[in-house]
C-alpha cells in the first residue's frame, strides 16, 4: 500500500521498513490534458549522523495515467533516528514546450 503526499509534508519513517510514496500532480499542479513525461527523485540530507546517505530510492515511476509519481524509500535501517532529508520530485510535462516542476517533502526517520 502506498501512501499520498502532500507538498512540504514531515513523513516518519521507520528504519526497518520499505515505504511507498505518491505524488498526484494532477489534481493541483497540472492542466486537464496534461501529462508527465519524465519524473526524477532526489534526496538531500538536512541533519544526518552518517554519511553518505544510508537511505536508498528504488522502483520510481510515473503510474498509470501519467499525473501520479511513485517511489520506494528503502534502506533506512542505517540511518540515525532523528535524521532528517528533504525528498524531491521533479517532472517534465508533455506541454509543448513542456514545463518542469519540482515539489518536496521531508522525511523524518523515527521508531513507529
Amino acid at each position: 500500500m502506498s501512501t499520498t503526499v502532500k507538498d512540504g509534508a514531515l513523513i516518519t519513517i521507520d528504519p526497518s521498513d520499505a515505504t511507498v510514496l505518491d505524488w498526484d500532480w494532477g489534481t493541483k499542479h497540472l492542466a486537464v490534458g496534461v501529462t508527465i513525461s519524465s519524473s526524477s527523485f532526489r534526496l538531500v540530507a538536512i541533519r544526518q549522523a552518517a554519511s553518505p546517505s544510508p537511505v536508498t530510492l528504488d522502483s520510481d515511476s510515473i503510474l498509470t495515467g501519467d499525473r501520479t509519481t511513485q517511489v520506494r524509500i528503502v534502506g533506512a535501517g542505517d540511518a540515525a533516528l532523528g535524521d532528517l532529508f528533504l525528498l524531491i520530485n521533479s517532472i517534465t510535462t508533455s506541454e509543448s514546450p513542456p514545463q518542469i516542476k519540482e515539489r518536496s517533502i521531508r522525511l523524518l526517520v523515527e521508531q513507529r
